[in-house]
């Protein structure tokens, strides 16, 4: 397969994962590929898997192709000017985020500017993986500039308090400690 975008099976780290890391138990995004490299081999394709459910399921015997993962590459944490340059440069990041504002009702097309207060940025507050899918600037009601990231969740597009399944939070503060966990994998595609 040539080109960019594909998109790996997220289920299938979820249902096969060696870690016990699922909804309800998390780990760090570096362990999540550490684990691939280490003991999966690979993922395959989301369209050629069984689609996101939210919940774990048996890891099949027989496994579709998997795209190795070859390496990882992990962001200085806090640093997001590296961040932006990384998503230029490489595409999509994965990043552990505190999911409490996420959780809250909110008109889905608003720019989250969430307190450490509102939204501790610490390690045992980091509860859920997103990927970080692009970035931009917003003018606000009373006329500041308000630097975003675009966070693609894996809520699905019903998510109420998202934009079909996409959350926007305020770059540049390290929001929910969107910035303390950032990575992002090698894949080797031939």
């Amino acid at each position: 397969m040539k080109g960019y975008p594909f998109i790996l099976s997220e289920q299938f780290l979820l249902d096969c994962n060696n870690m016990n890391a699922d909804c309800n138990h998390t780990v760090s995004v570096v362990h999540t590929f550490a684990d691939i490299i280490t003991n999966l081999g690979g993922v395959p394709l989301e369209s050629r898997y069984r689609p996101y459910s939210d919940s774990k399921w048996q890891c099949p015997q027989t496994k579709p192709e998997l795209y190795n993962v070859i390496g990882l590459e992990r962001i200085k944490p806090g640093d997001e000017d590296a961040m932006v340059k990384a998503l230029r440069k490489h595409g999509p990041l994965s990043a552990g985020i505190n999911n409490k504002m996420m959780l809250m009702p909110r008109n889905a097309t608003d720019i989250d500017e969430p307190t450490e207060e509102q939204c501790p940025p610490e390690g045992r507050n980091r509860n859920h993986a997103v990927l970080i899918v692009g970035y931009g600037v917003a003018y606000s009601r009373d006329g500041r500039t308000v630097p975003y990231w675009i966070i693609k969740n894996s809520w699905g597009t019903n998510w109420q308090a998202g934009d079909k399944g996409y959350y926007y939070l305020r770059r540049g503060t390290n929001a929910c400690g969107i910035a303390m966990d950032v990575s992002f994998a090698k894949v080797y595609i031939d």
